[in-house]
């Protein structure tokens, strides 16, 4: 029961969705953005996404390319004909190759990608992905190693190498279409004559007349929009920017990087030609024609805090330029709860949600009306990858003074004593002894939890070519660079305060855009109500009206249902509630059409109160 597991509430990780990106060239069309981590930004503002799944020992990577240098738009090359309007609506100009057809994309689009398990490791690898073929297997668009754009630089492909496009699944889907969602094939049948998802004036004519435009189709904003990122067409079935997606495997069976930090040293994009804006802005950046990212040093994948830090009330440290804490990734690392997350920095926040929903650790304590300064308390933490030397080191903020300087405020325990490797998940349970600084458990309360492989590799050793050394245990080390291992952050409610205690919830997604979501509470104190929230294009926003409680104060379930309307992409809920003093606190992240906990007899409340 999830009950049992938020014996205080905790924000920034509860009930944490740990999604793995799917490899199949949609970044926005099947929620991959809120899957995804940026770690890098090209000369030309393209993005570079990265994750790490732990428990498969995956790799995900994403270019998405920016659409002042590229898209997925294209026409017939014959300008005076058909293509002109058209293609100038998605600022391509009027000069050669800018009023180009599919097969440019095919013939001559490439992106290049290199990995190293560490810094000067010679188990690196560097190649370029071709960005669509056919490679006459069969009636499938790839776009992997067997396309003529594609190539090797060093070592071969990755192993366990997985990679498509944008341009090859959008092709796909459209074959696989019956009836077709539009007519690509208007102008002709061959790729130099294909026409992406259009909007026309006069339908009756054959070819459509002009004036043709793609601006103002579901995901192609026109640029003037606040927000005139490209996006997925959900009326075509269609991704207009153009990603190149792959992913790898970085264990044992894979690149076998073992106890080296993971290095993603960068990608770059091959366009021929870019848009005429731009053509040529960087080209002694990156050479022509082509997209890079600056030349930064490299850094391994990191995971890294969300607590608040404002030099004002909070000093806990959370960025790498306030010296926050920062733990690389690796293969064969212990890790708290089911997962580790890249992240690109620190992301302050006030309630330590800041990095999404990778928090889930710190599983249950002991019964929170026993929390009295200095006595001893019971906290159960989830461990995966322990091996023996493990260690886990924790601080309490129990003067609420907004750091961790205090008295009484750290703690370190060995995990998993037994003298073997287990990669499995086990719970710990872990006894405290409350600060005598602790006075008001109506306070909110901040904690960090940092787990290492070993006292040698916590902070204040060195990373040499992926390999850390020189580290030590102490009550500083709430900040700065470990070896491996991760960070885990949250603020609590206050001990002896719980607004909610929540049993379950799902999402039911239906016809129309419009979705069905269910919660159930196993207990309600001081609570006004709730509201449900959506990742909307990268930030949470809300989907639904106020939601009262039906019972301020209940020691008995309660189940509320709501139909709320889907804004387009949205993939991931949140829920909030409010208690008597306005503070929010948040559950989730959770997937929609997923069920979470378990549903006991409730006394039903039924809100219709779509929004």
């Amino acid at each position: 029961m999830l009950a049992s597991a938020m014996m205080l509430l905790f924000t920034g990780g509860l009930l944490p969705a740990h999604a793995q990106p799917t490899v199949n060239g949609l970044f926005y069309g099947d929620g991959d953005d809120a899957k995804y981590a940026l770690w890098n930004t090209s000369y030309y503002t393209s993005k570079l996404y990265v994750q790490y799944h732990a428990p498969t020992t995956t790799l995900y990577v994403a270019l998405v390319v920016d659409r002042s240098v590229n898209d997925n738009v294209f026409g017939s090359d014959d300008f005076a004909a058909y293509s002109g309007d058209y293609m100038q609506s998605a600022d391509w100009g009027q000069g050669p190759g800018q009023q180009r057809g599919a097969n440019t994309l095919t013939d001559s689009e490439f992106a290049s990608f290199s990995f190293a398990c560490a810094e000067n490791s010679p188990r690196e690898w560097q190649w370029q992905q071709g960005y669509a073929c056919l490679d006459g297997t069969g009636p499938d668009w790839k776009a992997d190693e067997t396309c003529g754009a594609s190539g090797v630089l060093l070592n071969g492909f990755p192993p366990g190498y997985d990679s498509v496009t944008s341009f090859a699944v959008n092709i796909n889907t459209y074959n696989a279409q019956s009836p077709k969602l539009w007519d690509r094939d208007a102008f002709g049948t061959t790729t130099a004559d294909w026409r992406s998802p259009y909007s026309f004036t006069d339908p009756a004519t054959v070819p459509p007349s002009n004036p043709n435009t793609v601006v103002g189709l579901e995901g192609y904003p026109p640029g003037t929009d606040p927000d005139p990122q490209l996006r997925y067409n959900s009326t075509y079935l269609y991704e207009w920017p153009m990603v190149y997606e792959w992913s790898m495997d970085v264990g044992p069976t894979g690149a076998n990087c073992a106890n080296q930090a993971l290095f993603l040293v960068t990608g770059a994009s091959h366009h021929s030609p870019m848009k005429a804006g731009v053509e040529g802005e960087f080209d002694d950046e990156c050479g022509e024609e082509n997209d890079c990212f600056p030349p930064d040093s490299p850094n391994p994948l990191s995971d890294f805090g969300d607590l608040p830090h404002d030099g004002v009330d909070f000093f806990y440290t959370t960025t790498t330029a306030q010296g926050g804490p920062r733990h690389p990734i690796l293969a064969n690392a212990p890790y708290l709860g089911s997962a580790v997350e890249v992240e690109a920095d620190g992301t302050p926040s006030a309630d330590a949600s800041g990095d999404g929903p990778e928090e889930d650790g710190l599983v249950g304590l002991s019964p929170t009306d026993e929390w009295t300064p200095t006595s001893t308390q019971t906290i159960t933490v989830e461990v995966t990858n322990a091996s023996d030397g493990a260690v886990l080191e924790a601080w309490f903020d129990w003067s609420s003074d907004g750091d961790f300087d205090d008295p009484g405020e750290y703690f370190t325990w060995p995990i998993n004593e037994s003298g073997t490797n287990d990669a499995g998940t086990h719970e710990y349970e872990l006894e405290i002894e409350v600060g005598a600084a602790f006075t008001s458990p109506t306070n909110d309360l901040a904690v960090r939890l940092r787990i290492y492989s070993s006292a040698d590799a916590a902070p204040g050793g060195t990373l040499t070519n992926g390999t850390y050394s020189g580290g030590s245990l102490g009550n500083g080390n709430y900040n700065g660079v470990a070896g491996d291992g991760e960070v885990e952050d949250y603020i609590t409610s206050g001990p002896g305060t719980l607004p909610v205690t929540l049993n379950a919830f799902d999402s039911t997604p239906g016809a129309g855009g419009m979705a069905t979501v269910r919660w159930q509470t196993a207990s309600e104190t001081a609570n006004v109500g709730f509201e449900i929230l959506g990742l909307v294009r990268g930030d949470w926003r809300p989907l639904s009206e106020f939601v009262p409680s039906a019972d301020m104060n209940s020691a008995l379930p309660k189940e509320y249902e709501i139909e709320i309307l889907l804004p387009e992409g949205v993939q991931t809920l949140e829920l909030v509630d409010y208690d008597t003093h306005g503070r929010p606190e948040r559950f989730g992240p959770f997937l929609l059409g997923a069920s979470y906990g378990e549903f006991q007899e409730p006394q039903r409340i039924d809100w219709q109160q779509p929004r």
